[in-house]
C-alpha cells in the first residue's frame, strides 16, 4: 500500500482511553487501553468522519448515483494492532462499528449525501496506513464504479 496523506499526534493530539469500554468490546477486549480519535469535537484534536455530500467517483458527480455508497477499507497495522471506526453508541449490546480489523469487519454503506463523524480507535502505537475506496451504482445505466484509492497514514505515538 503506497503511503498517502499522513497524520500523526502525539498522546496529547490523540485522546488516551485509560481502558476500553464494556460498549466497545465486541472490537476491544475489556480492559485493553487504545488511542482514539472521539466523534465529538474536542479543542486541539482532529474531528474525522465519513462524507459523501460533496465531490464525485471517478469524475463523475455524486448525484447520478443511487441511494447508497459502499465504503471500503484496507488496513495495515503495527504489529499486534488493531483499528476500529464506530458511531454512537445507542445499545451497548450491538454498538454501531462500521470497520474493525479485529474482526474483518471491512465495509459499510453509506448514505449518498450525506455526512458523520465517527470514533477511530488505534489499539497501540506506531504506523497505520488506512486505503478507502467508495463505490456506486449508477442510475441511469446500473453501472458500477469504484473510486481510485486513497491511503491515509495515522501515526500513533506513545
Amino acid at each position: 500500500m503506497p503511503a498517502g496523506r499522513g497524520l500523526g499526534w502525539r498522546e496529547g493530539g490523540l485522546v488516551r482511553a485509560g481502558r476500553a469500554r464494556d460498549d466497545h468490546d465486541r472490537d476491544h477486549r475489556h480492559g485493553v487501553a487504545f488511542w482514539y480519535l472521539p466523534e465529538q469535537a474536542v479543542d486541539g484534536v482532529p474531528w474525522f468522519g465519513i462524507a459523501s455530500d460533496e465531490g464525485a467517483i471517478g469524475g463523475i458527480p455524486l448525484d447520478v448515483f443511487g441511494p447508497t455508497l459502499t465504503l471500503s477499507l484496507a488496513v495495515e497495522a503495527p504489529a499486534g494492532g488493531q483499528f476500529s471506526v464506530w458511531g454512537t453508541v445507542d445499545d451497548a449490546e450491538h454498538p454501531p462499528f462500521k470497520f474493525s480489523t479485529a474482526t474483518g469487519l471491512t465495509q459499510t454503506t453509506v448514505i449518498t449525501a450525506s455526512h458523520s463523524h465517527l470514533s477511530w480507535a488505534f489499539t497501540v502505537p506506531g504506523e497505520y496506513l488506512v486505503e478507502a475506496r467508495t463505490s456506486g451504482t449508477v442510475v441511469a445505466t446500473g453501472a458500477q464504479m469504484t473510486s481510485a484509492p486513497v491511503v491515509y497514514r495515522f501515526v500513533v505515538e506513545p
